[in-house]
């Protein structure tokens, strides 16, 4: 949050400024109405002054409101690439235990809080604060018995709000954790398209989703019944008052110890005075959202990041697996291997399903902390993961597929230069898939307009797109027919040559192409 403020402190004292301006022309008819009645100068021309003095503060308003918004979008791209990047960097069993449909609808809350507060509520509480200072001012050269009742009403509402926002906290803690569960059951559960349709009716939604939902709705109704009975009470207070001060004012008036006009400008000053008290009320609940997803940042995303290396490599020479091992939660887990790897050697993993292929592979990707593995006979762990992760192409069991087209997806968001997809046509792994669409085809959600083994073809191809110095392939052609799959591997191997490779398949006759073999 400081260095939000540091980053932004030009934009911060700029609407501060901003609307300390706006506060002084929103309160120049009292001002001028009182500076006129003390020397007995009423007249048109102040009508005048007044009326252009309102008009240069919406003018104001309206310039800053559009600079507020040109900026507030910079900001949000910024401040959510920012948590994006946090995201990122988690550990991997954080990210799998806090799941990604979680992280992205808290993310985007906190982005929300944030520009909520900064763009709107942050210039509201200046104008706010320096609005009530100047009206009981103002109200003081009326009636010091006025001005001091009203002043009473500030400590009771910061008190007041100062116990709702305490328990507000952790109720909106709460409700954010609630929604975003709820929005993450809804995306898995619909977000295969072929199981929605033969598996589920509205009977087995409700069972799956109802209570969920029921609950989100639930917290959230338990914090609005708090929040809206709580404020209520204080507002109750401030009316009592406003319309307790109107009535004194006006017996006084009535009795001649006030003249006219007090009533003029004690009519103006109120409803600011006290919209000002509203609208510190409302700042507050906008700053407990705020560091309520604050303390998401720093507990679920701050507290859980990668720990990272700190040696950059240029290239993978050499691979050493000396009895690797790792842990997970309170257990370790380890692998009774002793081998050297260097470059042009291709390598066979096998082992029956569940023996931990997968997970020796990522310890090689740098997912998890692992004791006994040495990159270039350097501890894996002192290596830069982003170092690292650019020497290595990486094809798993479940490839990426983006809501892109095809020549977006394999260039990951580039397009393809002519060369690139003349080599690809000329490898043949793209050619079931151009049977029936483009390169500009769109691919819709998780590629569902995809079938298995086209997924992997498209990975495959983006793989072909790498120059890397270890290749790590896990099942890669695991739903591609085995003639296809022979013709794809040999293609695969033919731009890893003089390179590291290393291969799992269930497909045991694949163990043909490897040099050396590691059994689990």
């Amino acid at each position: 949050m400081k260095q939000v403020i540091r980053e932004n402190k030009h934009f911060i004292i700029l609407i501060s400024l901003t609307a300390i301006v706006t506060t002084l022309t929103s309160l120049i008819a009292p001002i001028l109405l009182q500076i006129a009645q003390k020397d007995k100068t009423l007249n048109g021309n102040l009508l005048v002054i007044i009326f252009l003095a309102m008009l240069s503060s919406f003018i104001i308003q309206m310039f800053i409101m559009v600079y507020k918004e040109n900026y507030a979008a910079k900001f949000n791209t910024d401040y959510l690439f920012n948590l994006l990047t946090k995201m990122y960097d988690l550990e991997y069993d954080a990210f799998l235990k806090l799941e990604s449909s979680y992280l992205i609808n808290r993310i985007f809350s906190a982005v929300d809080a944030l520009y909520q507060f900064l763009i709107s509520s942050f210039s509201t509480g200046v104008r706010s604060g320096f609005t009530i200072i100047l009206s009981l001012t103002l109200i003081h050269f009326i009636s010091i018995k006025l001005s001091f009742f009203m002043f009473l009403l500030i400590p009771i509402n910061y008190f007041g709000f100062r116990y709702i926002n305490k328990q507000l906290k952790q109720r909106l803690n709460d409700m954010q954790k609630s929604a975003a569960q709820t929005n993450k059951n809804l995306i898995a559960t619909f977000g295969n398209h072929d199981a929605v349709k033969i598996q589920l009716n509205a009977q087995t939604l409700h069972h799956l989703l109802y209570v969920n939902i029921s609950d989100m709705y639930q917290t959230v109704a338990k914090l609005n019944k708090f929040a809206q009975t709580t404020s209520s009470f204080l507002t109750f207070l401030n009316q009592t008052f406003q319309t307790f001060v109107l009535i004194q004012t006006s017996l006084l008036i009535s009795q001649n110890q006030l003249p006219l006009a007090n009533l003029i400008i004690v009519s103006i000053l109120l409803p600011l005075f006290f919209a000002s008290l509203g609208d510190l009320t409302k700042m507050n609940i906008d700053y407990n959202t705020l560091t309520s997803t604050r303390d998401f940042i720093e507990t679920d995303l701050d507290q859980n990041l990668e720990i990272k290396g700190n040696q950059s490599i240029e290239q993978i020479t050499t691979l050493s697996l000396k009895n690797p091992s790792f842990h997970l939660q309170e257990e370790i887990f380890g692998y009774t291997i002793d081998i050297e790897m260097e470059k042009g050697d291709i390598i066979y993993l096998t082992g029956k399903s569940g023996c931990g292929k997968s997970s020796l592979l990522k310890l090689l990707l740098q997912f998890r902390h692992s004791e006994g593995i040495y990159i270039n006979q350097m501890p894996i762990n002192q290596i830069l993961q982003t170092s690292l992760r650019a020497k290595i192409g990486y094809l798993s069991q479940n490839p990426l597929i983006l809501t892109a087209t095809i020549e977006e997806n394999i260039g990951l968001g580039t397009k393809l230069t002519s060369s690139q997809k003349e080599y690809l046509r000329n490898t043949k792994i793209l050619e079931p898939i151009f049977e029936t669409k483009s390169w500009d085809t769109l691919l819709t959600e998780n590629g569902s307009n995809l079938s298995g083994g086209e997924k992997q073809r498209l990975a495959i191809a983006r793989l072909l797109m790498t120059d890397a110095d270890l290749y790590i392939l896990d099942e890669c052609t695991s739903n591609i027919d085995e003639e296809a799959s022979l013709h794809i591997f040999k293609t695969l191997l033919s731009h890893a040559e003089g390179k590291i490779v290393i291969y799992t398949s269930h497909d045991q006759t694949n163990q043909i192409h490897a040099t050396k073999t590691i059994k689990l």
